[in-house]
């Protein structure tokens, strides 16, 4: 029941008091009739502050790290200096901006946090896929950020629901009692696919422990990862990985089908303590997507194929490839699904976040979610995702070809390990003078044999990817976009 009291010192301007959580505006047209004083028991607001004309040049200027000053006020305290900034990477041109939040050491915000993040969650129309896939994460044990609802008020005006999120850097390391003191980078730029040395100082951050400048035990690890083989694989990474809460991530990162990963979007943790890596999860806002219910559950660059313009990760690859490691991610993620990721877990978090949410949808102006029944409609497509996102990984594990390793080619000869499967394979070799297999004619090899001649192309560098595909699917083999050149 909604109750609107008219405020007669202020035409057309309303105080919302929410008695329940089951209205809803027709049409995004009407929010502007209504003030943006809002009270909620369930929804936090924080109310930022600051130069108009200071904010209309940053939001302009989206692709620049300038901060300007701010003030903040939430949960009944206020901080004077505060410095905020446009953040994100591709979602940085988008009409609604995330933005970063950082405050002074003297004073903190809650939990003694200097930096805050408040992501707008633009591709999301349920507002929920970062804010489940990060339980998930904490639930099942990974080193993961806390994430928050709020309602941002800009200047005194309902800006939008924002998702706000946990910093990761030295106080998200103490907060779990890890010694801040130990190393951690993140993974920045596309690229940072743990596939090269060359990449650690131009596509890398290092968080912490900045006086050394060596990145030397990044570079070890990358370069000692790329010259495993499989069989030695699994001893490897359960001396050099924390083991468990690798596979749980990996497990989780299929179950969610999280598209934005490995490739940049995670942390490496380096505990010097025990002479362990840890990766931790970043911006999962591209998660739990209707649009990749059928995503393959050994992805693991941001694309497969022709359109993949980037090196795959050898860290997730290994555990795919090496039986005993991918005997322990299919049990993980058949406990993670009877432990947390099912219906009978995941709808009543959802139910309790819409209850919340509902009296906000059609308050934000900002927002990519047109109508209330679109955002009804992708709830019931998120309850649909968890449902059948398992049934959907099963099937592949059972009936897809496994996969497999494309090996460097050797003069004019290509080759493969096999691709077991319950039915006939049929291997393609892909070939193009393109990187990106789109500006230059793709040429195709289909054999039931793990090895090709391809002596008859004109000369020139090619590169190339190879699929096994069966009567029930296609599994695109590691390595992705090799190169040869024929003579």
């Amino acid at each position: 029941m909604l109750k609107l009291f008219k405020i007669s010192n202020l035409p057309f301007v309303f105080i919302f008091i929410l008695l329940g959580c089951n209205f809803t505006f027709s049409n995004k047209k009407d929010k502007n009739k209504y003030s943006t004083i809002i009270q909620s028991k369930s929804a936090k607001s924080i109310y930022i502050n600051c130069n108009p004309r200071q904010y209309e040049s940053i939001f302009k200027n989206f692709k620049e790290n300038t901060y300007i000053n701010v003030t903040i006020s939430y949960n009944g305290k206020k901080w004077q200096n505060v410095k905020m900034r446009i953040r994100g990477d591709s979602s940085r041109k988008l009409p609604k901006k995330s933005l970063k939040l950082k405050f002074s050491k003297k004073e903190p915000f809650i939990n003694d946090k200097t930096k805050i993040n408040l992501n707008a969650e633009w591709y999301d129309k349920s507002y929920m896929n970062q804010y489940l896939s990060s339980y998930l994460m904490r639930r099942e044990g990974v080193y993961c950020f806390e994430s928050q609802h709020v309602l941002l008020y800009l200047n005194n005006k309902f800006h939008g629901i924002f998702l706000m999120i946990e910093n990761i850097d030295e106080k998200f390391l103490s907060s779990r009692n890890i010694n801040p003191n130990q190393t951690l980078y993140k993974a920045t730029k596309d690229g940072a696919t743990f596939n090269d040395t060359s990449e650690v100082f131009h596509l890398w951050e290092k968080k912490t422990n900045k006086k050394d400048l060596s990145r030397d035990d990044l570079k070890k690890i990358i370069f000692e990862v790329n010259q495993l083989n499989i069989k030695n694989a699994y001893e490897y990474f359960k001396t050099k990985f924390d083991y468990d809460r690798l596979l749980t991530a990996i497990a989780i990162n299929i179950l969610t089908s999280n598209k934005s990963t490995y490739y940049h979007n995670y942390y490496l943790l380096h505990n010097y303590k025990n002479d362990k890596w840890n990766y931790i999860p970043w911006d999962m806002d591209k998660t739990l997507m209707k649009e990749l219910i059928d995503l393959h559950y050994s992805k693991s660059t941001w694309s497969e194929g022709y359109n993949s313009n980037l090196a795959d990760n050898p860290i997730p690859e290994l555990i795919f490839l090496n039986k005993k490691m991918r005997n322990d991610l299919k049990n993980k993620i058949i406990a993670i699904v009877e432990n947390s990721f099912n219906p009978a877990n995941m709808n009543i978090i959802i139910d309790s976040m819409s209850a919340i949410l509902t009296p906000f949808i059609g308050l934000d102006n900002n927002d990519n979610i047109r109508s209330i029944e679109v955002w009804e409609n992708a709830i019931l497509d998120l309850k649909g995702f968890i449902e059948e996102r398992p049934k959907v990984i099963k099937s592949q594990m059972i009936n897809y070809p496994k996969p497999f390793l494309v090996f460097p080619s050797k003069n004019s000869i290509i080759s493969w390990s096999k691709s077991s499967s319950p039915s006939k394979v049929l291997y393609t070799l892909f070939m193009c003078e393109d990187y990106d297999f789109k500006k230059s004619k793709v040429y195709t090899f289909e054999t039931q044999d793990t090895i090709i001649n391809v002596s008859g192309l004109n000369s020139g560098k090619y590169y190339f990817y190879v699929n096994a595909e069966n009567s029930n699917g296609i599994t695109t083999g590691f390595r992705i976009k090799q190169k040869i050149l024929i003579k």
